[in-house]
C-alpha cells in the first residue's frame, strides 16, 4: 500500500483516538518525557494510523483532547500540500490546535515532499517545533514567533561587538519592548574566524534582552579566562572575528536511542543536547556532523566530555534532545 494514503487514513472517532493514545502512554509508562509531551496540550490533531498501531489499554493524557485529521478537512488538505509556501501555525491557530502528532515513516521507505511527509521524516517545517520524537510518533507544536525587526537585529550584533571590545553593557531598560517581552529563551553569542567557531557561550533568560546581556558577559569572561590559549586579548582579536547572535531552539525530545533513529532525527541543521539533574549541555551542528560523524558518536562524545559514561545517552534517566540554532544577527569581521 502506498505510504501517503496509509498515513492519511484515520479512524473517524475521537474516543478511539484518545484511547489509542492512552494505550500507548501506559505501554510506555517508563517514558516520562512522552507523557509530559502529550499532557496538558489542549487540542492535538492526530494523523495516520496512530489510532490502530498504538498498543494495549491505558489512561488518557491529562488535559489533552485528540482529534483525527480526517475530521479537519482544511488541515488534511494542508498536510497533503508541498512544503514550499506553507505556513502551518496560522492554520493550527484558526483550528484552535496546540499540537500535531504524525506517524514516522520507516527509515528505508520514501515519503513524499509534502508537509506530512516532511514531518514524518522528523524534518523542519516553518513555524513548527518538535516536542517529542520517537520511532512510534512525532509530536509537533507551535514554534514561538522569534521574528525580530532588522534594525533590532543589527543593533544586537553591534552591541555585542562593542561590549566584547570593552564598552559597558547597556541597561536592560534601554532595550525595546519587543526584546524585553517575557518569554523563555536561550541566546548564544559566537565568535568565529571565517567558518570556524572560536568561542561561544549561551544563556537562558526570561526575555531576549536578559539572555543576550548574560551571554555577552559570559562570552567575554570566558575569553579572558583562556586568553593565552586563545592567542591574545579579545580586544585585539575582535577585528578579525565575526560576532554572531543566535537563538537556540529546542526542537524535540528524542524518545528513541538507537543509532538508526538518531541518524534519521538529527539532521545536518540540528545540534544535540542533554538535560540531567539540572545540567544542560549541548553540541552545535557543525561539531555534531564534523567529518560525517554519526549523531550517536556525537552524543557519546558529549557525554564523555562532561564526565558521563559514553553510553549514558542511551539510558532512560538522561533526557536527550535536538536543538536548532537560529541566526539573529551577525557583525562581520573588519580585518583579515
Amino acid at each position: 500500500m502506498a505510504w501517503l494514503p496509509r498515513v492519511l487514513w484515520t479512524v473517524p472517532c475521537v474516543a478511539l483516538v484518545g484511547l489509542a493514545l492512552a494505550v500507548y502512554l501506559r505501554g510506555q509508562a517508563s517514558d516520562q518525557a512522552l507523557q509530559e509531551a502529550f499532557a496538558r496540550r489542549g487540542k492535538v490533531a492526530v494523523a495516520g494510523t496512530l489510532a490502530t498501531e498504538w498498543p494495549e489499554l491505558g489512561t488518557a493524557a491529562e488535559g489533552t483532547t485528540l482529534v483525527p485529521v480526517a475530521e479537519l478537512p482544511e488541515l488534511e488538505q494542508a498536510l497533503r500540500a508541498p512544503v514550499a509556501g506553507q505556513y502551518m501555525p496560522q492554520l493550527l491557530r484558526e483550528l484552535a490546535l496546540q499540537g500535531l502528532a504524525v506517524p514516522p515513516v520507516p527509515p528505508l521507505e520514501d515519503a513524499p515532499a509534502t508537509v506530512l511527509g516532511t514531518l514524518a521524516r522528523y524534518q523542519t517545517v516553518q513555524g513548527l517545533a518538535g516536542l517529542h520524537l520517537s520511532r512510534s510518533v512525532a509530536l509537533y507544536g507551535l514554534k514561538e514567533d522569534s521574528r525580530i525587526p532588522a534594525p533590532y537585529r543589527d543593533a544586537l550584533a553591534q552591541v555585542a561587538r562593542r561590549s566584547l571590545a570593552g564598552e559597558p553593557l547597556p541597561r536592560f531598560s534601554s532595550f525595546p519592548d519587543l526584546l524585553r517581552q517575557v518569554r523563555h529563551v536561550e541566546v548564544m553569542v559566537m565568535l568565529r574566524s571565517g567558518s570556524r567557531p572560536r568561542l561561544w557561550r549561551s544563556a537562558r533568560g526570561s526575555s531576549i534582552a536578559r539572555a543576550f546581556l548574560t551571554a555577552v558577559r559570559v562570552a567575554g569572561q570566558r575569553w579572558r579566562e583562556r586568553e593565552q590559549a586563545m592567542g591574545g586579548a579579545l580586544r585585539s582579536a575582535l577585528p578579525s572575528l565575526t560576532v554572531d547572535v543566535m537563538l537556540l531552539h529546542q526542537d524535540g525530545v528524542l524518545g528513541s536511542r538507537n543509532d538508526e533513529f538518531l541518524r534519521a532525527a538529527v539532521s545536518r541543521s540540528h545540534g544535540i543536547a542533554y538535560e540531567r539533574k539540572g545540567a544542560w549541555r549541548y553540541m552545535l551542528p557543525q561539531l555534531v556532523h564534523v567529518r560525517g560523524r554519526e549523531p550517536a558518536d556525537a552524543f557519546a562524545e558529549l557525554c564523555r566530555d562532561n564526565g558521563l559514561a559514553e553510553d549514558a545517552f542511551r539510558a532512560a534517566d538522561l533526557r536527550i534532545l535536538r536543538i536548532l540554532p537560529e541566526l539573529v544577527a551577525s557583525s562581520p569581521a573588519t580585518a583579515p
